[in-house]
């Protein structure tokens, strides 16, 4: 017969009802790590339904021995203020089945899952795109997409996304949502209209909020099946609401009503709630149990009414009685203790003792004497056998006991050093903001001027320091590992930068901008590369220390800089710089400037995400600007953009492409002193500049100040060699020399059929240089070429040659993706990205011949090259079993001979035959 009593776990304590001395019915378990349990046991075993908390989730839903099994509602906290939520079946502790899970950010996938990851089809919906897709996940990987759905506007307050006909009704699978892009409707939906009201069928996922909500938890997931009406929740549903409150089970007009259960502690909530089981009215709790923080079990209901009955147990022993007359009365009980070993039997019955069966017979006195004695012997051989019986099921208990004992400790040590690093978390938490595990985000309130970050602290992430003006040196600990975008940025009285204890490896961001007084850094002996960019606005740098050694600023960048071609103007923030929100009025989404709204400041930079000045667009400030930097590289001006600027004296176009000044009406800038070009600009179109502008002092160009003399010496000196042409005469077959411009545009790109690059100077190949030759069948690379960047030669369907150069090229992900007219590919490419070869439908050999004999070929290189016959890598030592992913057709690999070659990589069950060939394997299909 059940009882109250409590259980003592080495895990824990339990309070709660039980039977023969173990925790069976309904109870809670307080761990010691702090963790709670509350709801159903059976027999020391948290089977059934519950509720448990741990600092990182909490989960309403079915257990078994402890873990989760069936549906479940969960909530993980990702931060102090982040959530991510879940709805959907477990199997053994993980994810398995169907279900939805919601990002934090508001990103939402529905569909299939199995060992605890995306696993199969399903959908996701993309807050921050507008998109809703359909789409194959391996492992929590995307392997393909399956449907896009397209976009309707269904002219009231909602779109939908999926397929409408002429009349805007729709039905089967999709996404409504409102125009607000607060309210979702993921699944299966019933027809709409124009002129209808939202009221129809409706089964699947339902999610309320979006990232701009004003609170973290301003945001729910519903499972279900709306029925008739989406304002009204009518049926079975699983909920978990925007408060963090969760509950499964029936509802009626949208207040819980019939079988459910349900917990009501809150996201922000500083103590537990209490968890309710049984049958709902008018959304309370009217018959079943409740267990709670404040007391141990209730029954039938919250005694809404004095009408009812049932008992309210307190952990002090406490207990009221309520009777169905109004009556209640109280009184005290003692618990029982008892010691539990949770999740495990308490017991291990022992086997009985055989009897001996002998027949009654007439013996004689000799015969009964030896009778008795082998009775004797016998009964000492059976209690011999039952001892050793004993003594063996002591030492199996004993060793059960003794692993159960080490599991615990070990359970124990792995608890106290998450403590440990909660407690780490919890005192950087005090100082900064994290994100994304250990990482600084940005400073909270105010530093020491010698500041040192604590150990633990895995990165730091974009602008986290920037403007703490106060600084004066930064210590990195050996944890660190990432350095974000300006993470140091304007810290004007910064001097001194230690980061040698940490592992990084590049410094690929602009760190240290505008330290104007920084003097002295320490890099860590893993740097590899770096970016000069790094380093613009940093005059007082003058050592930097490598490996104990002291570098200057000249010596560190020919050493470690990747790229000598950075821009001069620094990084800066545009908001914190203008002092204003909106420092621009703009129109055609943002990129056309028509005014400004930047005060009294005199010089102005133009970031590089607007892309056109309109006519008379400095109008307002007309009278204050006397400096004008423009950071595009394709701006453009309207004939009358630079009206009213009577009083500019510096305009800067050095990171434009412009040629031509004649693009410009630069006759209203009648205080113009300097004028800085870039190096591709036409000098021919500055002839009359001087004379045109009266007040010019110098024209900017190479770095050159160029005077009327000077400017005058240059051009004729430019006019002398006119073989300095881009191009050949020839506008079907290029060629590009040594002294081509490094940033020129194909003349002609829709029918350019070949380009000789062979002598050009550009080591770094880009998509911008062949965007448009549509038509271009054959391309020689430059001899320098070592860089192939993202999508250079991406869906130039009719290229047929590429001839790489003699040295090393690294090739990026999409480089040649969709060159569906390659069939061979002949290259000493030493790195090779993903999907550089994605869907070379027609590409059947491969040769990479690398000088070096390193090289790497990245996961999925060849992607869905379906006709991919012959790879010829002799240097290969590595190779991934999914670099041609998808269907192939390879029958032959030749690789080094300690490479190793799965049969995955054939897409075939067949074996493979490997022949050795001194330092080479070739392996073909038997």
């Amino acid at each position: 017969m059940e009882e109250l009593g409590k259980v003592i776990f080495k895990q824990g304590t339990y309070i709660g009802e039980v039977y023969n001395g173990q925790a069976h019915g309904y109870g809670r378990i307080n761990f010691n790590d702090g963790s709670i349990y509350m709801g159903q046991w059976v027999k020391n075993s948290m089977t059934g339904i519950g509720y448990m908390e741990t600092k990182h989730y909490k989960v309403l839903g079915n257990f078994k021995n402890g873990i989760l099994n069936g549906r479940c509602l969960r909530i993980n906290k990702k931060s102090r203020y982040e959530f991510d939520f879940f709805i959907g079946s477990y199997k053994n502790d993980l994810k398995n089945g169907h279900g939805a899970y919601l990002w934090e950010d508001e990103n939402c996938y529905v569909g299939n899952f199995s060992n605890g990851v995306r696993n199969g089809e399903g959908s996701m919906s993309i807050l921050t795109e507008n998109s809703f897709y359909t789409a194959i996940f391996n492992n929590d990987k995307f392997v393909k997409q399956t449907v896009m759905y397209p976009r309707v506007d269904l002219g009231n307050e909602y779109f939908f996304h999926g397929n409408c006909n002429k009349y805007y009704h729709y039905s089967g699978f999709g996404l409504l949502v409102n125009k607000s892009n607060d309210v979702r409707y993921i699944g299966n939906h019933n027809k709409l209209g124009p002129n209808q009201k939202i009221s129809y069928n409706f089964n699947g996922v339902k999610i309320s909020g979006n990232k701009y909500r004003n609170k973290s938890m301003d945001k729910s997931l519903t499972i279900g099946d709306w029925k008739e009406s989406l304002l009204k929740l009518n049926g079975s549903f699983e909920k978990i609401y925007k408060d963090g409150t969760m509950y499964s089970g029936e509802y009626v007009d949208g207040k819980k009503k019939g079988f459910g259960y349900f917990y009501d502690g809150t996201l922000i909530s500083s103590g537990f709630g209490s968890f309710y089981y049984g049958n709902f009215s008018n959304g309370d709790l009217i018959n079943g149990i409740t267990v709670g923080s404040d007391f141990l079990v209730l029954a039938n209901g919250k005694f809404t009414s004095t009408k009812q009955e049932g008992y309210k147990i307190y952990k002090n022993g406490e207990i009221t009685i309520f009777n169905s007359d109004g009556t209640k009365r109280n009184a005290r009980i003692e618990f029982s203790t008892y010691n539990g070993q949770l999740n495990t039997s308490s017991s291990i019955a022992l086997e009985s003792n055989p009897t001996i069966n002998t027949k009654n017979s007439v013996l004689n006195k000799q015969e009964n004497n030896e009778l008795k004695e082998i009775e004797k012997l016998k009964r000492n051989l059976e209690e011999s056998r039952q001892n050793q019986l004993l003594l063996e099921k002591k030492a199996e208990q004993e060793r059960r006991d003794k692993k159960i004992y080490d599991e615990i400790k070990s359970a124990n040590d792995r608890y106290k050093e998450i403590e440990r690093k909660l407690e780490e978390i919890s005192k950087l938490e005090e100082r900064y903001y994290l994100e994304d595990g250990l990482k600084i985000s940005f400073v909270i309130g105010e530093i020491e001027d010698n500041h040192t970050i604590p150990e633990g602290v895995l990165g730091i992430m974009d602008e986290a320091f920037c403007f703490k003006d106060n600084l004066i040196s930064i210590s990195a600990p050996s944890t660190l590992n990432y350095i974000g975008n300006a993470a140091f940025a304007h810290l004007t009285k910064l001097e001194k930068v230690d980061l040698s204890k940490t592992k990084i490896e590049i410094l690929d961001k602009k760190c240290f901008v505008g330290c104007t007084n920084l003097k002295t850094l320490i890099l860590p002996e893993t740097i590899k590369v770096v970016n000069a960019n790094n380093f613009h606005e940093c005059p007082n740098l003058k050592t930097i220390i490598v490996k104990n050694k002291e570098l200057n600023i000249d010596e560190f960048l020919k050493k470690y800089a990747k790229d000598w071609d950075f821009g001069k103007y620094f990084y800066f923030c545009e908001r914190n710089y203008y002092k204003t929100l909106y420092p621009f009025r703009t129109v055609d989404n943002n990129k056309k400037i028509v005014g400004f709204n930047t005060g009294s400041i005199s010089n102005i930079i133009i970031p590089e995400k607007y892309t056109i000045i309109a006519n008379k667009a400095f109008k307002d400030i007309a009278k204050i600007v006397k400096k004008i930097i423009i950071l595009n590289k394709e701006m453009s001006f309207e004939s009358n953009a630079f009206k009213f600027l009577s009083n500019l004296e510096e305009l800067d176009l050095s990171e434009t492409s412009i040629k031509d000044i004649l693009k410009l009406n630069l006759s209203y800038c009648t205080s113009l002193k300097i004028l800085r070009i870039s190096d591709c600009f036409n000098l021919l179109s500055l002839k009359n500049i001087f004379n045109a502008i009266p007040s010019l002092e110098f024209v900017n160009y190479k770095n050159k100040n160029l005077n009327f003399k000077d400017l005058k010496l240059e051009i004729e000196e430019r006019s002398k060699d006119n073989k300095q042409k881009n191009i050949n005469e020839d506008p079907y077959n290029l060629v590009l020399n040594e002294k081509s411009d490094r940033w020129m545009k194909i003349p002609n790109p829709n029918i350019v059929r070949s380009i000789d690059m062979w002598k050009w100077k550009k080591p770094m190949l880009n998509e911008h240089i062949f965007k448009k030759c549509i038509v271009l069948e054959k391309v020689i690379l430059p001899k320098e070429c070592s860089f192939i960047e993202d999508r250079c030669f991406n869906n130039l369907n009719k290229l047929k040659t590429i001839i790489f150069p003699e040295n090393e090229v690294s090739i990026s992900s999409y480089a040649f993706s969709n060159c569906n007219s390659l069939k061979e590919i002949n290259c000493t490419a030493r790195i090779i990205s993903l999907s550089a070869f994605y869907e070379c439908e027609n590409l059947e050999k491969i040769y990479i011949n690398t000088p070096s004999g390193k090289c790497l070929i990245s996961s999925e290189a060849f992607n869905n090259c379906s006709n991919l016959k012959e790879i010829i890598a002799p240097n290969l030592k590595k190779i991934g079993k999914d670099i041609v992913f998808g269907k192939n057709k390879l029958q032959k690999l030749v690789v080094h001979k300690k490479c190793k070659v799965s049969k995955k990589l054939f897409n075939t069950d067949q074996k493979l035959n490997e022949v050795i060939d001194g330092n080479t394997k070739i392996v073909t299909l038997r």
